[in-house]
């Protein structure tokens, strides 16, 4: 059995960090502030799409 709350992190995370490019994620403190960047400006779209997906899913 599946953790819903697991997947939706990975699942963003793989969002985040598809976002950045090479230089990002080898430098931390870069990788960090851009990841902030990208929840305060993404993160509601994204959990709106992801509950969307669920519900089409469970359907």
């Amino acid at each position: 059995m599946s953790d819903p709350f697991r997947e939706y992190i990975e699942a963003e995370v793989d969002e985040i960090m598809n976002s950045m490019d090479e230089r990002c994620r080898l430098d931390p403190e870069l990788c960090r502030k851009n990841a902030i960047e990208w929840i305060e400006k993404n993160a509601e779209f994204f959990r709106r799409q992801w509950n969307e997906k669920k519900k089409l899913q469970n359907a």
